[in-house]
């Protein structure tokens, strides 16, 4: 079920523990507004009240099971029933504050429902994730985020399962159970996320629905303080709000958000014009100093990650930010044509997904994107703290919604892969499009999502500017898609620039070189989190960063080599004399296998090319200290398309060995 115009049933709570399961209530329907029929309780408990499920000849914790199946607005009714036969009812707010801080044990459901309606799916529309930079300048939806983040952050105590440090802490530290998933033996005892891993995209998409809900939950609420003429506003606002996403890899894009970097923010509230702590600059821990003594956060690691009492990005001395540092190592990084190359050449899911396939991929680039900005969002198992973290992922989320409506017929993987150690799965569990993405329930069963279930973002009620799939065929979409690929991230980046590349002396188009360094590390032999730089006759070409966890397993990424190599006078043009596959070539003839030159294999046998590799605080380490770190370069004859609404032609024209790279020297 899906999203129309309202925001509903944020999650759904279900399912008993070990010890208590077999007593689990059943689940009950309710239409909007309305409360949900439930068997009568021996008893009533008020909101605040202890339940009776400690009382002596009761085993196991209470299990709180509710349903939200209505909007979210303060006028909500929502019932609970455990299987101790305590019963609540409170409005949205109550129950966010109220109920879920008793002893009960309560299961989140990440689920969006819409009752009342008959409108087919197909031609259904959702609301919109904008572009921040959209978002900001949207007025009612503004302010609401604003304030609907700010709340978040503070209003919920640390402790309650629907707070920002709790959803932030599903995917690194602590290391605790979240809404009853527990760790398994032979896991690895860090956060539920997959990376490296073919669950990469997948796993992170109903985390970034379940923070879209509860935020939402915000926003309805602070929308229903509107009075006057603005309440109709604010509340269609916040029925059609959707968490933003940061475009990083568009032109312009590959720097900090500027509204991220500013101390103070102002909005309009409910009562008028409010300044207020911006809550897009960091997240101010509500517990400091953070707790050492169980190991959460362990002075052990980088002290900019915990020494704090904010998250910080590249902070000095004092802790202050310095958001140029970030902008400079984003804007070292060619993301724009690293985005661009996944879509070119990822034509398969698994290739797109992760780093755990050899290839360009999403993840790659995600990658690159935390490292840039140290410190909090460079640590996998901090990261999620920091605000920009969700504005990321929603754009990473975005990118392979894309590329799925481009390759609609391929939209989840299809080969079974081992997954590495998490907290809450094995090393080597055997992953499948079917395999749970913990901790993120589906139902009220006790059934979690899977790379199948969450392929599709109708389920979650919401799209992209780029994607309209509602009332035209997949074929159509995915064609509306590329245009939207080609303007934004091609080397054109415009219908007219395209166009440009065409030879008028033949029918066909202009191609040109492609240079790919392909490379193969195995993480535990590298002071995690560090970067892998590559250099091309001493021209930096670009870098691949390797994140803190997992703390194992082969990854493989590539780094384009084209602009190190035109810095150096290079010319990626294809002499007109070698044709190219899928071209005309001159006379009418069948085009020939291009020939590769001298230039062309001192290139691909690496003769210029050299590796440094960089720990997170700047420390050099030797080559030799990773004896599994290999590379092979790649040539590629590039064709531009001759529409906007159709991709590159890419032929692979020759590799040249796996080979152990050289020590980069500054004496270049």
């Amino acid at each position: 079920m899906v999203l129309l115009s309202k925001w509903t049933a944020a999650s759904s709570w279900s399912r008993a523990s070990r010890t208590a399961s077999s007593g689990t209530a059943s689940s009950g329907t309710s239409s909007p507004g309305t409360a949900t029929s439930r068997t009568p309780a021996s008893r009533a408990t008020r909101p605040g009240e202890s339940c009776p499920g400690s009382q002596p000849g009761i085993a196991g914790p209470c299990i709180t099971k509710l349903d939200f199946t209505a909007v979210f607005t303060h006028r909500t009714i929502l019932a609970a029933t455990c299987i101790h036969k305590c019963t609540a009812k409170a409005c949205y707010n109550h129950l966010i504050l109220e109920l879920l801080r008793r002893t009960c044990v309560v299961v989140v459901v990440v689920h969006i429902q819409q009752a009342g309606t008959d409108v087919p799916i197909a031609i259904r529309a959702r609301p919109l994730r904008k572009n921040i930079n959209d978002l900001q300048a949207s007025g009612a939806q503004w302010d609401l985020y604003i304030l609907g983040l700010a709340a978040m952050q503070k209003d919920k105590s640390e402790d309650d399962k629907l707070s920002y440090f709790q959803i932030s802490g599903i995917h690194g530290r602590p290391f605790i159970p979240w809404n009853g998933v527990q760790a398994v033996p032979s896991g690895s005892g860090g956060g539920y996320c997959p990376h490296g891993n073919v669950q990469f995209p997948m796993w992170h998409r109903p985390y970034i629905a379940l923070f879209e809900q509860v935020l939402g939950g915000h926003i309805q609420a602070i929308a229903a303080n509107y009075t006057g003429s603005r309440a109709q506003e604010y509340k269609t606002a916040a029925d059609n709000w959707r968490a933003p996403y940061w475009d990083w890899a568009a032109d312009g894009g590959a720097r900090l958000p500027p509204v991220t970097t500013q101390a103070t923010i102002t909005v309009n509230g409910p009562g008028g014009q409010v300044q207020l702590p911006n809550p897009l600059l960091g997240y101010k821990w509500q517990r400091f100093p953070l707790n050492t003594a169980s190991n959460y956060f362990p002075r052990s690691g980088d002290r900019n990650c915990w020494a704090w009492p904010q998250t910080t990005r590249w902070p000095n001395a004092n802790g202050n930010n310095r958001p140029s540092l970030a902008n400079q190592e984003l804007s070292q990084d060619d993301l724009k044509a690293i985005t661009y190359n996944v879509f070119t050449t990822a034509t398969d899911f698994e290739t797109m997904a992760s780093t755990g396939s050899t290839g360009n991929s999403f993840e790659a680039v995600h990658n690159s994107v935390h490292a840039a900005i140290y410190a909090v969002m460079a640590y996998v198992e901090y990261a999620a703290f920091d605000p920009l973290f969700m504005l990321h992922h929603a754009n990473i989320d975005r990118l392979i919604a894309m590329w799925q409506a481009i390759h609609y017929n391929d939209r989840m993987q299809t080969q079974t892969l081992p997954s590495s150690a998490l907290f809450a799965t094995a090393a080597n569990t055997p992953i499948t499009a079917d395999s749970p993405l913990k901790p993120f329930y589906r139902d009220t069963s006790g059934n979690f999502h899977t790379g199948r279930t969450a392929s599709d973002i109708k389920t979650f009620g919401y799209s992209y500017p780029e994607i309209t799939d509602w009332n035209q065929s997949p074929d159509a979409l995915a064609r509306q898609v590329t245009v939207s690929v080609n303007r934004l991230y091609g080397p054109g980046g415009t219908s007219a620039k395209l166009k440009a590349r065409h030879n008028p002396r033949h029918s066909g188009y202009a191609a040109h070189k492609e240079y790919t360094a392909l490379v193969d590390l195995e993480r535990s032999e590298l002071p995690l989190p560090c970067s892998v730089s590559l250099y091309v006759n001493g021209e930096f070409a670009g870098k691949i960063s390797v994140m803190s966890m997992p703390a194992s397993g082969i990854m493989h990424s590539t780094v384009p080599l084209n602009k190190a190599l035109e810095k150096l006078g290079k010319s990626m043009d294809v002499p007109e004399s070698q044709g190219n596959n899928g071209s005309p070539a001159t006379n009418g003839t069948a085009a020939q296998q291009p020939a590769v030159s001298s230039e062309d294999e001192e290139i691909i046998l690496q003769k210029q090319l050299s590796v440094e590799i960089k720990s997170i605080n700047g420390t050099i380490f030797p080559v030799s200290s990773a004896p599994s770190l290999k590379i092979k370069v790649e040539l590629q004859h590039v064709m531009t398309p001759g529409s906007e609404d159709s991709l590159p032609t890419i032929t692979p024209i020759t590799t040249g060995p796996l080979a152990k790279p050289v020590e980069h020297s500054t004496s270049y």
